[in-house]
């Protein structure tokens, strides 16, 4: 509009521009448009029967990124590897969704997780096939490199737990059982990894640390987490923070190295 509401939206003339627009049909069924002047008044919808809530935008942005870049099959690994005999590395591959043991509450038909648990356990029955029944454990988060926060972010994001520090390596989504966040996801996961592999019968000999992996190593175990569509849907319907920055990186990583 001109004059005296200068910025102000005519909702007739809104609904009227983004008609066409909406009504393709590769948008899909449900399609809603949201917009909103800059004076701070209502926005208005366009498009919309039923009204729904979406995950954050930027989210919805990253995952279609993730999708066309990486695939919808792509599926990200924790594994082990062993350097030498007697010594073994967690490894993180970008899981954002790694937990530290199965949930066997989750709902029935809901896509199975990769866990800690259960790589200690294949990495326990591996070792001990090789005779080996105590091992030195260090642990690889270096997949993704930068810092562990945005410089975008609010200052108390990470003070305050409304997001865990990113890192190659965690689990739970770097919260630790007690529900506070980890101020070193991939130490906390390396521990828990520790713990577990302990309970499978090994010995795990000194302190934990942070070691890079051979290129060489041999691969001990693994386990792999659901296909990229399955994760992008959680992501979108829970409006997960965490995932979405996992995958952001995956995204970088893909495209830039």
């Amino acid at each position: 509009l001109t004059g005296p509401r200068a910025g102000g939206l005519d909702p007739a003339a809104v609904r009227r521009a983004l008609r066409r627009p909406l009504s393709d049909r590769s948008l899909g069924p449900h399609v809603v448009a949201g917009v909103a002047a800059l004076d701070g008044s209502p926005e208005v919808l366009a498009g919309a029967r039923d009204a729904a809530v979406p995950a954050s935008t930027t989210k919805l942005l990253t995952s279609t990124a993730a999708l066309e870049v990486l695939g919808p099959d792509r599926r990200f690994a924790a594994r082990v590897g062993s350097p030498e005999r007697g010594r073994v590395t967690l490894v993180g591959g970008g899981d954002p969704l790694l937990e530290r043991a199965p949930d066997r509450d989750r709902p029935v038909g809901e896509p199975p997780r990769a866990d800690l648990r259960t790589l200690a356990g294949r990495t326990a029955e591996a070792l001990r096939a090789d005779g080996v029944r105590r091992v030195e454990l260090s642990y690889d988060a270096s997949l993704f490199s930068g810092p562990a926060s945005s410089p975008t972010w609010e200052d108390d994001y990470l003070t305050s737990g409304v997001v865990s520090p990113i890192s190659a390596l965690w689990a739970d989504r770097g919260v630790r059982p007690d529900g506070v966040r980890a101020s070193d996801p991939a130490l906390e996961a390396a521990r828990a990894f520790a713990d577990a592999l302990r309970e499978a019968g090994v010995r795990v000999t000194g302190a934990v640390r942070s070691r890079p992996a051979p290129d060489d190593a041999d691969e001990v175990a693994r386990v792999v987490g659901m296909p990229l569509d399955l994760l992008v849907e959680h992501l979108v319907e829970t409006s997960d923070n965490e995932a979405a920055e996992v995958l952001a990186h995956q995204v970088g990583l893909e495209v830039e190295g």
